[in-house]
């Protein structure tokens, strides 16, 4: 999780400071116009990856044969979707009135065949806990692209310079993995087994999809009926919002479910690991997202400049989902742990129409209405999502509130030191965000220090990055993400294989 945070970090950091410079660079239309082709071809996200790669992550074994049929899988998967997209793109330019949607479509579409051919090589080096490895390849390939978008835009290129973005960092990433991967694919065979996997990555990506069409229809709809400038707008502050939260959601995410994993036979075990991490969650999520909303007015003008003071309004009603989403992703955590992702699909399939049902409830009122909807129905489904991944396992819903309560209390702290600072201070934007983000944070803070509770937590998370990994003591068995000595030796001989014949290579040189 550290080595995972502090890639996250570096990501927080380069983001950052690229929305701040591109959009000084480029103008809303430039952004909306992306957005578009973005909301509908990130469809194609959830469908590469097939659900496969936790399919591999998930299981305690796995053989060279099977992984290698499940990269075909993705391969052709990948292959498809970019033909298919790139189709498409006349489709996609008549439905939302813009020809230069033809174009970006056909810049977007490779990325998904690249992504389809590293897709399994990542998932190996989660298996393996390699973390270190896939945070800093995808650190330096989201940076590559960032500078790529960058260098386009002081150019000129417009909108091109964001529609390049996705290929570039595809292709960046999948040449780091692979080098980082010892593991090579055979030649296109079946293999045995591979039934279960393939169901279980089948609920696992109808899951997904359910979940991109809920997380992507607002854009659609704000895109399609009040046009790109307010798409841009919307698009800005669902990222500003989602930015920081991702880098607490991340890095607990890339280590709960193989940690969880190995230990759905150890019951105790189990529930205090899943608690020590939305415990995590909560406090470091809940107090951005108050404090980001609190000082949106100062934040967003004050670096993105007047043009985009149109954000603020919505970024502020999106925080409620923000919290709200961040918490309700850890049923995942339970359902794919404990191999029952068919369970996720069904609460899927009843949560996500609804959730997209509102939307068009709340788009008589503008991108406002749909943040509205948005934020809504991310509260009212939250508690029946967890309700029904905590059934039958050592977690209880009761679990997951007493994880957040601290964070709870404590923020409601900091905002009304952080709104109390800020109505008797008379200061330039930055100025006024600093001071009143200063003394709100120092508030949480001191808060959290003096609850007992809050200090436990802590302790025995900071323990838990101790010693061994959670699920691996003296008598635990194997290394979490190790095989029995039949089913690993396909994919140790590969990768020994590969190892000599670099050296071999090395040598010659």
């Amino acid at each position: 999780m550290a080595a995972t945070a502090g890639a996250q970090l570096w990501r927080l950091f380069t983001q950052f400071g690229s929305t701040i410079i591109l959009a000084r660079l480029l103008s809303p239309d430039a952004y909306g116009l992306v957005g578009m082709v973005l909301a509908i071809s990130a469809l194609a996200d959830q469908l590469t990856d097939l659900g496969l790669s936790q399919a591999v992550i998930q299981r305690k074994t796995i053989t060279h044969s099977q992984v290698s049929a499940l990269f075909w899988v993705n391969v052709v998967v990948g292959f498809s979707l970019a033909v298919a997209l790139a189709a498409a793109s006349p489709l996609i330019a008549l439905f939302y009135g813009h020809d230069e949607l033809v174009g970006i479509t056909l810049v977007v579409a490779p990325s998904y065949l690249i992504t389809g051919a590293l897709v399994q090589h990542q998932a190996l080096l989660q298996r393996q806990m390699k973390f270190g490895s896939v945070a800093a390849r995808d650190m330096i390939g989201r940076t590559t692209s960032i500078v790529v978008a960058i260098t386009l835009a002081s150019l000129g290129a417009g909108y091109w310079s964001l529609a390049l973005m996705p290929t570039s960092a595809a292709l960046a990433r999948a040449v780091l993995v692979w080098t980082a991967c010892d593991w090579r694919p055979s030649r296109p065979a079946r293999a045995d087994g591979l039934a279960p996997m393939l169901r279980f990555g089948g609920s696992v990506a109808g899951s997904g999809l359910l979940g991109y069409v809920s997380r992507n229809a607002d854009n659609v709809l704000v895109g399609r009926f009040a046009g790109p400038a307010a798409l841009g707008l919307y698009s800005r502050a669902y990222a500003l919002l989602l930015l920081p939260l991702q880098q607490v959601n991340q890095p607990v995410n890339m280590v709960a479910i193989p940690t969880l994993s190995r230990l759905h036979d150890q019951p105790d075990r189990f529930r205090d690991y899943y608690r020590a991490a939305v415990f995590t969650v909560a406090l470091l999520a809940l107090p951005l997202v108050v404090l980001m909303a609190l000082l949106a007015d100062v934040f967003v003008t004050g670096l993105l400049g007047a043009p985009w003071s149109g954000v603020v309004p919505i970024f502020r009603v999106l925080a409620i989902a923000g919290f709200a989403q961040a918490i309700s992703s850890t049923a995942t955590w339970l359902w794919v742990s404990r191999n029952r992702a068919d369970k996720m699909l069904k609460v899927a399939a009843v949560t996500r129409p609804l959730t997209v049902a509102s939307f068009f409830l709340g788009l008589p009122w503008g991108p406002v209405g749909v943040a509205w909807a948005v934020s809504i129905a991310s509260v009212v489904t939250a508690v029946p999502m967890l309700a029904s991944a905590t059934r039958d396992t050592p977690v209880r819903l009761s679990d997951v509130a007493t994880s957040i309560a601290p964070a709870v209390l404590a923020s409601a702290v900091l905002a009304a030191v952080t709104a109390g600072v800020r109505a008797v201070v008379d200061l330039p934007p930055i100025a006024e965000l600093v001071t009143a983000g200063t003394a709100g944070v120092a508030a949480y803070v001191a808060v959290v220090s003096a609850m007992p509770t809050c200090r436990r937590q802590l302790r025995g998370v900071l323990r838990g990055k101790r010693g061994t990994a959670p699920g691996r003591g003296p008598s635990d068995g194997p290394a979490p993400g190790s095989v029995p000595p039949q089913d690993q030796w396909p994919l140790a001989a590969a990768a020994e294989h590969g190892a000599r014949r670099r050296r071999s290579h090395r040598r010659s040189r």
